[in-house]
């Protein structure tokens, strides 16, 4: 499990929603990840399932709005 996925948020938004840039190592210890990348690669597809999952609930908030 990653210790905590609100800064794993950040730490995505900050270099590739906001930065545009690629996370490396001095990043991942910056955030405190540096001894959780296996655990991150298991988190993220899940992760991408909830986003998922949102993305179905509002096309269908959308489909019942109209």
């Amino acid at each position: 499990m990653v210790s905590c996925p609100a800064t794993l948020d950040s730490l995505a938004y900050n270099f590739h929603w906001g930065g545009c840039s690629r996370i490396d190592i001095k990043d991942l210890k910056e955030y405190g990840f540096d001894e959780e990348v296996d655990d991150i690669i298991e988190y993220i597809p899940h992760i991408i399932d909830m986003w998922r999952q949102v993305l179905k609930d509002m096309k269908n908030i959308r489909q019942e709005r109209d």
